[in-house]
């Protein structure tokens, strides 16, 4: 059985796609499955799955001929227009389409949307598609399956500040500076380009508080048990933020540009130094994420090709 995955990262899009591709193609493996990347042309995305199985792919009729011969489509895009997967739907088995924002009217297979917010965007029952929908579906990277348990500290100690891997509004410094302020005896620690997950994790798992940007990196933050304050950078990151302060896990302070952030920041961080509130987000964020949602939709893909 073979699989691919078409995806794309970069400064534009940053690599929320390719992270959360390479926790399901971990799964895939598992299984015995052969798994292919096909990724854009953007030497930061081929050096973010770099000694992994890929192809690069410069335009649509690239992507038509890396996926001839394959069992399963697994299509992570913000770019690639109806028509693309159509031909792609034609070509394979089986078409897994991973959707945050109801982009496209997609073809039949599957519809994976593993957000906050998913049950709540009104996905209309297809015939021909199964839809994934919830955090119990969100794909993540095989370190945050099994994680140490997170205590909440008494006080705030020690502070992860993190705008993704690309951070193209340049906000982790203007907000270090300032959160050092506010609390001028606390450890800040940032998370700038692209590092080894491991360090990433143990980054998180040390904060007592993260102020994040509104991508990927929230899940892995709520997987982990570490509250967050959020600041939103671009446009699909504003459901994310929204549902998790719904949820009860963030704190959400306004847009990058917003005339009143640094005083809405300032007001969460004074508001989250109380443990109970801490403890009280930590719990709303893992009682949603477990960390095994690649192991599910795995498991989902392999039993429609079966």
């Amino acid at each position: 059985m073979k699989i691919v995955i078409i995806t794309e990262g970069g400064r534009n899009v940053g690599f929320g796609h390719i992270t959360r591709c390479l926790g399901l193609r971990s799964e895939l493996e598992k299984k015995r499955i052969e798994v292919c990347f096909i990724i854009n042309d953007d030497v930061n995305a081929a050096e973010k799955i770099k000694g992994k199985n890929f192809k690069i792919y410069k335009n649509n009729e690239d992507i038509l001929r890396l996926v001839r011969g394959s069992d399963c489509a697994i299509v992570d895009s913000y770019i690639l227009n109806k028509d693309v997967y159509l031909e792609i739907k034609n070509s394979v088995r089986l078409l897994v389409s991973i959707d945050d924002n109801k982009r496209i009217e997609y073809p039949p297979g599957m519809v994976l949307n593993g957000a906050v917010y998913a049950k709540d965007m009104g996905f209309i029952e297809s015939d021909g598609i199964t839809y994934l929908l919830g955090p119990e579906f969100m794909p993540m990277r095989q370190e945050f399956v099994n994680i140490d348990k997170k205590s909440t500290k008494e006080n705030i100690e020690n502070i992860l500040i993190s705008f993704g891997g690309t951070d193209f509004k340049n906000m982790t410094s203007k907000v270090k500076d300032f959160t050092s302020k506010i609390f001028p005896d606390a450890t800040i620690n940032t998370i700038e380009g692209d590092k080894k997950i491991d360090y990433v994790l143990r980054l998180m798992q040390e904060a007592d508080i993260a102020i994040s940007a509104g991508g990927q990196t929230l899940y892995e933050l709520a997987r982990v048990g570490t509250p967050a304050l959020g600041v939103c950078v671009a446009d699909n990151q504003l459901n994310n933020l929204k549902g998790w302060e719904k949820i009860g896990f963030l704190k959400f302070c306004g847009w990058y540009n917003f005339e009143n952030l640094f005083k809405n920041i300032e007001d969460a961080l004074l508001h989250v130094t109380s443990k109970v509130v801490r403890k009280e987000m930590k719990k709303s964020g893992q009682s949603l994420i477990d960390g095994r949602g690649a192991k599910r939709v795995a498991e989902k893909i392999i039993g429609a090709l079966n």
